[in-house]
Formats: structure tokens, C-alpha cells, sequence
């Protein structure tokens, strides 16, 4: 984890400009489709993946792209198989793992996309210009050559490089979609609180075309109705698997070296001792009484524990 922070704090910020676009595409198609039904996952997965893309791989796919629209096709079609029952069988009792199996979809799906990632990056390294980086990839390389003309021994290696391509591209692209998924979900469902982010928006805008990322902070309100959503929705309920480095005692309960320590998150999100409003959609949970964003120590959206 800290290579991802390390490579993601020493890149250009491209984001600004291809959210631009990205926006500009999506209003193309919303006028498109104003007075018939749309299903909106495909077009949010896909500008959401090619914002990660820009700022991992340098490089933007066309919206019509069949090679990147296959592959995000992979990556939804493991989430969906990943929560059905054979997949909790296979969780629950390792040894089917070689059984035939609908589990063994997961697994070719996953060769097919990591290959697509090799990919990336043997034309990265065959592309790059040293200390000239393009984007996160050519960053980490920079630094993997000053830690072997320094002779440290270092976590910056190809494994983990391309581990955290891998954490970026496909656990980014799908957790990212699903929150502006379930995002356009409860906005429709409260119209009035669709409405204040609305006015807060258009304040803070002003007479621009579009918002920086430096906004967000004059924006409480905002902020608090998608960390609302987040916990509401409980977009990652079961979080990361850990594993314990060494035998715990936590509670009465021995938790041996080694064991697999799934959080279930969800149920932290619903406490009825932590929230004023646990289960109800109020953007008011992350609110203090000046109307200011607050920190809730109980909000873990995505994960909890050591990441690295």
C-alpha cells in the first residue's frame, strides 16, 4: 500500500482534465437517451476505469474500445460470480477448487485481465524515458532503479508493481462504479437531498463550467451525502480478507497465527450506538451542528486493519 501512495503522490494531476472529458461524454449520452430507459453501470464503469487508466497506464480508452469493454466485462462478471453460492462453497471449503465448477470461470476471467496488465506494462517498459514519467507506472520504475543503484533492499519490485496495477485497475474501477451507482440510486430516491447538493454545487461553482478538486472542502454537505451513501449502502460489506501475524487473544477467543480475518463491516455502518440515524438515509450522520463535515471514526467504507 504505501507504493501506491508513493507512486500516486509523485504523478502530474491528470484527473482534472480527464473528468472533463469523461463529463462531456456522459452529457453527450444523457441527452441521448433523455426520454427512454438507460442503464447507466456501462457508462460509469467505464469513466471511472478510464480515469484510473489515465493516471496508472497514461493512456484513455475510447468508450467503444471492444478490447477494454471485454475486459471490464471480465471484472463485473467476477463480482457478480464472487458473491453467488458456488463462490461461498469454494470460500468455505478449499478442496472443490479443482472441481468443474462454475468457481472456474473466476479463475480464467482472471488470466485473461492479468495478461491484459502484462501487457501494460512490458510496453511501459519498453516505452519509458527514465525520470521522465508518464504516469503511476513509470513513477514506480523511476524509483525501483534509484533502490537498486543504491543496493536497498526495497518492496518496490515487478511483483509488486504489478500487484498494485492489479489493486488499482480492478478493485478501483468496480468499488468506485458501485458507490456512483447506489449514488444516482438515492438521489432519485430523495429528490430533496438531490436538491441541496444541487444549490451547494452551483455555489461554489459559481460562473465556471466545472468544479476542482480543491472545491470539495467548501462543500460539507456534499461530502457528507456520499460518505451517507457509502455507509448506507454499505458498498463492501465483508471489506479485504487479513490474516493475523501472530496468535491473538481478542475477547476471549484465540485467534491462531495465521488465520483469514474477514470484518463485516455493514454491521459497524447500522450500530445503533455510533449513529444518530443508523437506518436512515441522513447525510446528517457526518454533519456536526455548524452544518461542518465531521470525522466518524465508525465509517470504514472499503476496509479495515493494516494495509501495509
Amino acid at each position: 500500500m504505501s507504493s501506491v501512495r508513493f507512486g500516486l503522490a509523485n504523478i502530474p494531476n491528470p484527473v482534472d482534465f480527464k473528468g472533463r472529458q469523461n463529463q462531456t461524454h456522459t452529457h453527450h449520452l444523457g441527452g441521448q437517451n433523455r426520454y427512454s430507459l438507460y442503464d447507466p453501470h456501462y457508462l460509469l464503469e467505464n469513466a471511472v476505469s478510464n480515469i484510473i487508466c489515465f493516471i496508472v497506464f497514461g493512456k484513455r480508452y475510447d468508450y467503444d474500445d471492444s478490447t477494454f469493454r471485454d475486459i471490464l466485462n471480465l471484472v463485473r462478471e467476477n463480482m457478480k460470480i464472487a458473491t453467488q453460492f458456488w463462490a461461498q462453497i469454494f470460500n468455505a471449503f478449499g478442496f472443490v477448487r479443482h472441481l468443474p465448477l462454475p468457481h472456474q470461470k473466476i479463475f480464467k476471467n482472471v488470466k485473461i485481465i492479468l495478461g491484459f496488465l502484462r501487457k501494460v506494462l512490458e510496453e511501459h517498459k519498453r516505452t519509458r524515458v527514465p525520470e521522465q514519467p508518464r504516469d503511476y507506472i513509470d513513477c514506480y520504475l523511476d524509483e525501483m532503479d534509484k533502490e537498486q543503484k543504491d543496493d536497498n533492499k526495497s518492496t518496490f519490485d515487478d511483483e509488486n508493481l504489478f500487484t498494485c496495477v492489479g489493486d488499482l485497475f480492478v478493485a478501483g474501477t468496480e468499488t468506485t462504479s458501485a458507490s456512483l451507482e447506489w449514488c444516482l440510486f438515492y438521489m432519485m430516491l430523495y429528490p430533496d437531498i438531490q436538491e441541496k447538493c444541487r444549490e451547494e454545487i452551483d455555489k461554489i461553482r459559481g460562473t465556471r463550467d466545472h468544479l476542482d478538486y480543491e472545491d470539495r472542502v467548501n462543500m460539507p454537505y456534499t461530502q457528507a451525502v456520499l460518505q451517507e451513501v457509502q455507509r448506507f449502502a454499505s458498498v463492501v460489506p465483508l471489506g479485504v480478507a487479513h490474516s493475523s501475524t501472530k496468535d491473538v487473544q481478542l475477547n476471549g477467543y484465540t485467534i491462531p497465527k495465521g488465520m483469514t480475518i474477514i470484518t463485516d463491516l455493514s454491521s459497524l455502518h447500522y450500530d445503533e450506538g455510533q449513529w444518530k440515524y443508523p437506518h436512515e438515509f441522513h447525510p446528517e450522520n457526518f454533519l456536526n451542528e455548524d452544518g461542518e463535515l465531521k470525522k466518524v471514526d465508525s465509517f470504514l467504507p472499503f476496509s479495515a486493519g493494516n494495509t501495509g
